[in-house]
């Protein structure tokens, strides 16, 4: 039988106590999603850090992924170079904390919205340039990254687009949220009627 377990997110200010984080053990979910954005978790304050890890501890409750935040001025693949560099910069430094939480995984998004049909080539140039920096990275405190799969006209809006960064990237520390998840949920008695438009769920070797 596959060990499938239930996991959520967590979001918003003051959410990850140790009695929040027992009440979600208490309900059977093992796993959390921590989005690490202000104000919803200042990953950038040791005590913060400390506390939400304390908590975990405390509850049982393991941390397997973070994910990173997403506005405009937030983009990895944003045209504005500043705000490219200082998206990138600061992705690098939240993965300390996401480590020190008990992370594997880092979520990100390949970009904000809209992105014009005539500067898409470009973005994902410039996807690829960020993803190669931010595995680089993530590889030095052993994690992983996963770039999420978007909807509309975001980059990454389509499982072959992802694939594409991907290969493009070259890095065993870049996956998707989407990741082998046509075979892992056959392989669990599933089937699955869709190519391209999935919703957010991340299945390998059997855990969800």
């Amino acid at each position: 039988m596959s060990d499938i377990k239930c996991g959520m997110a967590i979001s918003g200010p003051y959410a990850i106590t140790a009695d929040n984080l027992r009440l979600v053990s208490d309900a059977g979910i093992e796993l959390v999603e921590i989005h690490f954005a202000e104000p919803n978790f200042p990953y950038n304050d040791r005590r913060a850090v400390e506390a939400a890890r304390g908590a975990l501890e405390t509850s049982g409750v393991r941390c397997r992924s973070v994910h990173l935040d997403f506005e405009p001025d937030y983009d990895i693949s944003s045209m504005d170079p500043l705000v490219r560099t200082s998206t990138l910069d600061d992705m690098i430094s939240a993965l300390p904390a996401a480590k020190s939480l008990g992370a594997e995984i880092v979520v990100v998004h390949g970009s904000d919205e809209p992105v014009e049909p005539h500067e898409r080539d470009a973005r994902v140039r410039l996807l690829t340039d960020s993803l190669t920096a931010l595995t680089e990275a993530a590889g030095q405190v052993g994690m992983r990254i996963a770039l999420e799969l978007l909807p509309r006209t975001c980059l990454g809006h389509t499982t072959s687009e992802i694939l594409d960064v991907a290969g493009r990237v070259g890095s065993d520390r870049l996956g998707s949220v989407v990741r082998n998840l046509r075979r892992e949920y056959e392989n669990l008695g599933g089937r699955i009627e869709f190519e391209t438009l999935v919703e957010d769920l991340d299945v390998q070797s059997g855990r969800v």
